[in-house]
This record gives C-alpha cells, sequence and structure tokens, in this order.
C-alpha cells in the first residue's frame, strides 16, 4: 500500500514540475520560454516572435538590422482577411508567406525588399489568410514552400 502511494506522489510530482514553464532571458531584457512559439513549414521550424496587438503588428520588424535564418515573425489576425503588407522602414529583405486559419499557404512573396521610396508598394496574397510569417529572404525558396503547403504553428 505504502509502495503505491509512493508511485502516485512521485507520478504526481513529475506531472507538476513539468507544467511549470521555465523562462530564461534574452539580451534584450525579455523572457523566452523553453517551450517558445514556432511555426514550421516544410519539415523546417522557425522560432517566432508573435505580433497579435494592432501596434505589434504596425511595428513588424521595422527598423530591425538583421533575421537570424531560424527566426521569424508571425502576425495574428483576428478574422481571415487578404490583409496586405509594406516595406516601410524594413531594413532587409523578406520572405512574406500568408496562411488561412487552418495553416494553409494561400500566398508568398519572396525576396520583397525594403520599401526605396514613398509611395511604398503593398503586397496582398491570393487568399484569405488569418496569419502572415515574415522570415528572412531565400527561405521560401531554400524550403520549396509553396502556395497550398500547409504550415504547423506551435503557440
Amino acid at each position: 500500500m505504502a509502495k503505491k502511494v509512493l508511485i502516485i506522489l512521485v507520478f504526481a510530482a513529475v506531472i507538476f514540475i513539468a507544467g511549470i514553464i521555465v523562462s530564461f532571458p534574452r539580451k534584450n531584457g525579455s523572457a523566452v520560454e523553453i517551450n517558445a512559439p514556432r511555426a514550421c513549414l516544410n519539415g523546417f521550424c522557425y522560432e517566432i516572435e508573435i505580433a497579435k496587438t494592432p501596434a505589434d503588428r504596425a511595428r513588424g520588424l521595422m527598423f530591425r538590422e538583421s533575421l537570424g535564418e531560424n527566426e521569424g515573425m508571425l502576425f495574428v489576425f483576428d478574422r481571415e482577411e487578404k490583409h496586405s503588407f509594406w516595406m516601410k522602414n524594413t531594413l532587409m529583405s523578406l520572405d512574406i508567406v500568408w496562411m488561412d486559419a487552418v495553416g494553409e499557404i494561400v500566398g508568398i512573396s519572396e525576396n520583397t525588399a525594403p520599401c526605396a521610396a514613398d509611395p511604398c508598394p503593398s503586397y496582398v496574397p491570393g487568399g484569405m489568410a488569418k496569419y502572415v510569417l515574415e522570415i528572412v529572404a531565400g527561405q521560401v525558396q531554400k524550403i520549396g514552400a509553396r502556395i497550398g503547403d500547409r504550415a504547423i504553428i506551435e503557440f
């Protein structure tokens, strides 16, 4: 009987500890969870920052000087629409990938260059999107992503 109680207590402790989220400080002072969000396309996964507020989405990757090959920013919208993007104040070329609510790619803009002069062009997907992933230019070609492929988004 005591052995069964001990096993149950150990099991409960393991479940409890597994449920705790541990954070580590980043260089910029924010924290990243061990189970950080990511988006996976064709078996290649990107650690993502999530832009879900209007202010976060408006700022996006503006004024960033670099982005790692396995990093990206995921824009999360309340509903599916043809969300247009531009490259104003963006300092690096990006691949932009639009996805619907189930993660199917509905639009791609490859090697999208920073805006050189006003007015900046807008980039619009072919289909309705709930999510937009910005990654380093050249990644879409490197991983062979195409419209109709399905992404896996893990929050």
